[in-house]
Parts: structure tokens; C-alpha cells; sequence
């Protein structure tokens, strides 16, 4: 159960950091920088992990500090 409860921890920790930080991100560059009038903002988040291992290696980082920052909190 304790290693179950870390991957959720893991998960969540991946999915913040793929889905809500970009979310953020985007939202305030467009409030600060507005595209031409005409033009659209297009998103592809498969080609973004095609391009590069960069990007799995950066998963695999977030995915691991979620799982050990629960593992320590459960085990103390």
C-alpha cells in the first residue's frame, strides 16, 4: 500500500508538471504577448515527445521526486 499511495504521488506529480504548468504558462504568455489578429496558437503534445529524450529523462525526474518526496513523508 505505501508504494502504491508513492506511484499515485508520482503520477500526480507528472501530471502537474505536463498539464497544469503549461496550462499556466500559455495562459500568461497570451495575456502578455497576443498573436497577430487572424493567427491561432496551435498545441501538439506528441511531437513535443518525439523531438527529443530530454523530455522523458525531465518525466522520469518529476515522476521520481513525486514518488520519493511520499516514500520519505510515509516513512518517517
Amino acid at each position: 500500500m505505501l508504494y502504491l499511495k508513492c506511484v499515485i504521488a508520482g503520477i500526480a506529480a507528472l501530471v502537474i508538471a505536463a498539464v497544469v504548468l503549461p496550462v499556466i504558462m500559455g495562459i500568461l504568455l497570451y495575456t502578455l504577448i497576443r498573436p497577430p489578429a487572424g493567427t491561432t496558437i496551435g498545441f501538439d503534445p506528441v511531437s513535443i515527445a518525439k523531438s527529443s529524450p530530454t523530455v522523458w529523462l525531465i518525466a522520469l525526474f518529476v515522476f521520481a521526486a513525486g514518488f520519493y518526496w511520499e516514500f520519505r513523508r510515509l516513512t518517517k
